[in-house]
C-alpha cells in the first residue's frame, strides 16, 4: 500500500501538471534537486518569498506572478511504476505546446545514482549494482529509452532547451541565469545568483539533510551513517567509473549501439 503522503504528493503533482506553463523534465538523478535548491534560492530572494517553499518550485513560481514551472520525472508514476524500458510513451497531451526545459546528465553517472536510490532509499531492488543496470525495469536500457522518446518528440514542445548536469557544474551562473531568463526573470544582481550557488553547495545540501531542515520526507538519507544512501550523496561529475567495471562499461556502449538514436547526443558528457 501507498504511503499516504506519497499519495497526496502524487495526486497534487497530476493536479498542477495540468496548470504549469514550463515544465523541468529529467531522468531520476539527473540532478534536479540541486537546481530545484539553487533556483528557490534565487527566486525567494528575488520576489521576497519564505524559504520554507524554498523546493516547492510550481508554489514559489505562483506566488512571484511569474511562468508557472513544475519539476519532474514525466509521470509522478511514468518511472515510478515497474514498466519495461520498451513501455514508456511520450505524454503528448500534456507537454506539446508547453515550454520545457530537459535535463540530461551522462547515463553511467545517472544509472549509478539511480542504484543507490533505488536500493537504499527506496527500497524497490535488492541486488548487485552490475545486475541493475542490465535490468528492463532500472537499467541503463531504461535510461537510453528515456532520452530518445524526447529527442524524437522535443519539436511539439512550444520551446525546448536542453540543460546538461556538466554545464551546471562547470559553469553554474550561466546555467542560473539562463533558466532565470528562460522563465521571463530579470531585474537581479550578480549577488543574487552567488548566493544561490553558495547555497546549493553540495557540502551544504549535504549538511542539511543530515540536520533534517529541508522539512521534506524525501530529503532524508536512508541511513545517517552510510553515504550512499543520501538523497545529495555526491554529484560528481564522471563519478561512475569508482563503481562500474570493464563489463558493466561494455554493457553500457553495447546498449547505446544497439538502442540510439541518429543525431542523439545525450547519452555521455566529454568524460570518457
Amino acid at each position: 500500500m501507498r504511503e499516504p503522503a506519497k499519495v497526496y504528493n502524487s495526486i497534487r503533482q497530476l493536479l498542477i501538471n495540468n496548470k504549469a506553463d514550463v515544465f523541468f523534465v529529467s531522468y531520476p538523478k539527473a540532478g534536479r534537486t540541486w537546481l530545484r535548491v539553487m533556483m528557490g534560492h534565487a527566486l525567494t530572494s528575488i520576489f521576497d518569498l519564505d524559504r520554507s517553499i524554498l523546493l516547492d518550485t510550481y508554489e514559489i513560481t505562483k506566488r512571484a506572478g511569474i511562468a508557472k514551472t513544475v519539476f519532474t520525472h514525466d509521470g509522478p508514476f511514468n518511472l515510478y511504476n515497474f514498466c519495461r524500458y520498451p513501455e514508456l510513451r511520450f505524454n503528448e497531451a500534456l507537454y506539446s505546446g508547453k515550454k520545457l526545459i530537459f535535463i540530461v546528465r551522462d547515463i553511467r553517472d545517472t544509472i549509478v545514482s539511480s542504484y543507490f536510490e533505488q536500493s537504499k532509499r527506496m527500497k524497490t531492488f535488492n541486488g548487485s549494482i552490475s545486475t541493475f543496470l542490465r535490468d528492463d525495469v532500472f537499467g541503463i536500457k531504461k535510461i537510453i529509452s528515456f532520452y530518445n522518446i524526447w529527442f524524437v518528440n522535443k519539436g511539439k514542445c512550444e520551446d525546448f532547451v536542453l540543460l546538461r548536469y556538466e554545464d551546471m557544474h562547470e559553469h553554474p551562473e550561466d546555467s542560473l541565469n539562463k533558466i532565470l531568463a528562460f522563465l521571463g526573470v530579470t531585474g537581479y544582481g550578480p549577488e543574487v545568483i552567488a548566493k544561490a550557488i553558495s547555497f546549493s553547495s553540495f557540502e551544504n545540501m549535504k549538511k542539511m539533510e543530515s540536520k533534517g531542515e529541508f522539512k521534506d520526507s524525501m530529503m532524508k538519507p536512508g541511513k545517517s551513517d552510510d553515504e550512499e544512501s543520501y538523497k545529495v550523496r555526491k554529484g560528481k561529475v564522471g563519478g561512475f567509473a569508482e563503481y562500474l567495471n570493464a563489463e558493466d562499461l561494455s554493457y553500457i556502449d553495447e546498449a547505446v549501439a544497439e538502442l540510439k538514436i541518429d543525431g542523439c547526443e545525450w547519452y555521455f558528457s566529454s568524460v570518457r
